[in-house]
């Protein structure tokens, strides 16, 4: 895992939490086509309740959103 974001609780108590992963240990392909082949990254998208217990099951999908 390489990034975690934990949205704001709503009037449920619950909030959306994305884990990114990615299956890889080195550096992927910047922009210049510099470093490894590009990665695939997965996230992996759950609620919490206010105590850190996960509200729902976690569901896998492939990461869409902008890389770093």
């Amino acid at each position: 895992m390489y990034d975690l974001s934990v949205g704001k609780f709503n009037s449920n108590g619950q909030a959306l939490v994305t884990w990114m992963i990615s299956p890889y240990r080195y550096c992927p392909m910047d922009e210049e086509g510099f470093g490894e082949k590009e990665e695939f990254e997965v996230a992996v998208i759950c609620h919490i309740d206010t105590k850190g217990q996960l509200a729902d099951t976690p569901v896998w999908k492939p990461y869409t959103g902008l890389r770093r």
